[in-house]
């Protein structure tokens, strides 16, 4: 058997660690992807299937700003967002 790449390891990971954590209505599930230009952030409620709130770095407001400048944008952003769905605890 051959050794695993990276992103096997990272699906694995993922994997156990979405068997162990679910979002619900009451409280949803952070996501949050982060590469070398950036940050997203999701607000997933999986019982329903259905995003609730998202940002990224992507976003209009928040493109010319240094990274470190974005994540923190991209995290207030979602944060009201999530406010503004109802949203008050997430897993």
């Amino acid at each position: 058997m051959g050794k695993r790449t990276p992103e096997q390891l990272r699906k694995r990971r993922h994997l156990s660690l979405r068997n162990k954590v679910a979002g619900t209505a009451d409280r949803p599930r952070l996501v949050v992807h982060r590469s070398n230009q950036g940050v997203e952030e999701q607000i997933i409620d999986d019982r329903a299937q259905r995003t609730l709130a998202a940002a990224s770095w992507m976003d209009k407001d928040i493109r010319g700003a240094s990274r470190t400048e974005r994540s923190a944008k991209v995290g207030t952003l979602v944060a009201e967002r999530a406010m503004a769905a109802g949203v008050t605890s997430v897993v």
